[in-house]
Parts: C-alpha cells; structure tokens; sequence
C-alpha cells in the first residue's frame, strides 16, 4: 500500500492505515529511501536525512509490529535514527528496474544477501569531516589523506556502519589466508632484498596495494571465530582499514 506521496510527505490518514495493515500481518515491510528530490545527479546533498514522512512512517509501523524491516533505497549514506526500532534493514542502493525481483529474492530467502558497503555511513551529517567546506564554489580538501574511513579510524570516531560492512543469513570464516600471504609477502621482498620490514613505509605500502592477496582466501561458512593476529590483520586491510590491518599483524 501506498503511505507517501513522490516527495516523502505523508498524512495522518496514511500513516493510521499503515499502522493498521501491519497490525494485522506477522511481518510488515516498510519501503523508504531517498526520492528524487532529494537525491540526483544534477544536485548535492544539503543534509543526510530521509524525508521526514518516511521517518514518521516507519516509526509508525514498528510501533504496532516488532518484525518490521526496511527496505532502503539511495545512492548514498542516510541518517536513520530508528535503526534500534526495526527487525532488519536491506539496503538495496539503487537496484533498478529489476529491483523488486531482487528484494523479493532476497526477503524471502530464494538469495542470500552478500553485498558490502562501499562507503562509511557516520551517525549523522555533524560527524561527516568535509561538512564546512562541501557544496561550496570553491571546494576545498582540508582532510588532506583522511577521507572516508581514514578520517573515521584516525579519530577513533563511532559510526553506523563501516566501509565494507555487510550481513548475511549465515557467518563466515576464512582459510588458507596465511599461505596466501606468505606467497605474496615472499614476491613483495624480492624487491627490497628480501627483507620484510614493515617498518619501511615503501614495503610495506607496497604490501598493502597487494590487496588482492587477503581476498583470494577460500570461503566457507561456519561462524568461527579467527584469533590469528596475522588473519586479523588481513581482514582489516581488505576491509580498507590499512593502520589497523599493520596494528593488527604487528600485534600492537
């Protein structure tokens, strides 16, 4: 059922039959997201908020329904303070044309949901680094290196959700990361006459853009859990958390 209008405004009227319709199911699905006006190639952003019927609609429905799930659709980080309200979030980004199909698979369990942010969604638009300086005339880079996740890790600041976040209907583990490494640290060496010195910035910046070594470990499902610092390491670095990765490896 329809409950918002095409630019995220929603009556009183609206907001009571969807309060109704869910009361009456086991599971309500709340589709919200970014509508056109708010998000588009031809504009920036002015804020990271979602419409404000959007968020008056899935108070309402989690309020009668402790299943409720969302169904999130944008381009890019939202601020959704109801997240501790609701059973579930699928971010779907924006799926196209195809997307329904895609999100009735992936609600119903015919797929399994498998995709990882691209991005760090921060808490709300006042921790985002760049936001005295973004949508000016003259855009200026004060961050410097720390954008994105480096900003994020650099000052220890909490998130919503890190870059390259992602769950599943099951847990996973990885193997063979450890032989994998040693391969490519062993090449990487040959280069610096056979030293594995992490200390040198040029090795080991060197190691790290090797980044497809961590993620040719063989994948299985068994929700272990890893204590091999080594392994650690790894998953960080493939995660884009490159200090943290070396922290990790160096037991530190």
């Amino acid at each position: 059922m329809a409950c918002c209008d095409a630019d995220g405004n929603v009556t009183e009227e609206s907001l009571k039959a969807a309060k109704e319709a869910a009361a009456k199911h086991e599971i309500a699905v709340v589709v919200a997201g970014l509508p056109d006006a708010y998000e588009s190639e031809a504009l920036d952003r002015e804020n990271m908020m979602l419409p404000k019927g959007h968020n008056r609609m899935i108070e309402a429905v989690s309020s009668v329904n402790d299943n409720t799930v969302v169904l999130l659709l944008g381009g890019s980080a939202m601020e959704i303070p109801w997240e501790e309200k609701v059973k579930a979030i699928l971010y779907m980004g924006l799926s196209g044309q195809a997307g329904g199909e895609a999100a009735y698979n992936l609600l119903t369990g015919k797929a399994v949901p498998s995709g990882k942010l691209t991005e760090t969604w921060p808490l709300s638009y006042q921790d985002v680094a760049s936001r005295e300086t973004f949508e000016k005339k003259n855009v200026e880079y004060r961050e410097g290196i720390y954008v994105g996740y480096r900003y994020y890790d650099k000052a220890d600041k909490e998130v919503r959700y890190p870059f390259g976040y992602g769950l599943s209907y099951t847990t996973f583990a990885y193997s063979d990361m450890k032989i994998q490494y040693k391969v490519t640290e062993n090449i990487i060496a040959k280069s610096y006459g056979g030293k594995k010195d992490m200390s040198n910035p040029s090795y080991r910046m060197t190691l790290i853009c090797a980044v497809d070594c961590p993620l040719r470990a063989a994948v299985i499902n068994s929700g272990g859990t890893m204590n091999d610092s080594l392994a650690k390491g790894l998953l960080q670095m493939a995660n884009g958390h490159y200090l943290k990765g070396i922290a990790a490896m160096l037991g530190k």
